[in-house]
This record gives C-alpha cells, structure tokens and sequence, in this order.
C-alpha cells in the first residue's frame, strides 16, 4: 500500500515540474528556463555591474 502512494506521489510530482516548466512566463523577461537574458542588475549583468561601479 505504501509503494502504491509513493508511486502516484512520485508521477504527480513530475508531471507538476513539467507542467510549470511548459508554461509561458506573464512578464517579459522573466523565464529562466526560456533563456531569457535579464538580472537584477538590467539586461546584461555587465553592463549593469559596470554602470552599479
């Protein structure tokens, strides 16, 4: 009985990851798993550390 629930909380834990992995971030510049370029410092993080010193 054990094994059972651990399995389904093991597959819904993968398929909540995938899912919000999937999902398109609401504010431009804000998916990290898209590539997206932007820091806390700007656009690029040299730039930003150039323009903070």
């Amino acid at each position: 009985m054990q094994n059972i629930l651990l399995g389904i909380l093991l597959i819904s834990c993968v398929v909540v990851i995938i899912s919000t992995m999937f999902m398109e971030p609401k504010a431009e510049g804000m998916g990290s798993i898209s590539g997206s370029s932007a820091n806390v410092f700007g656009k690029t993080a040299s730039r930003g550390k150039e323009k903070l010193l």
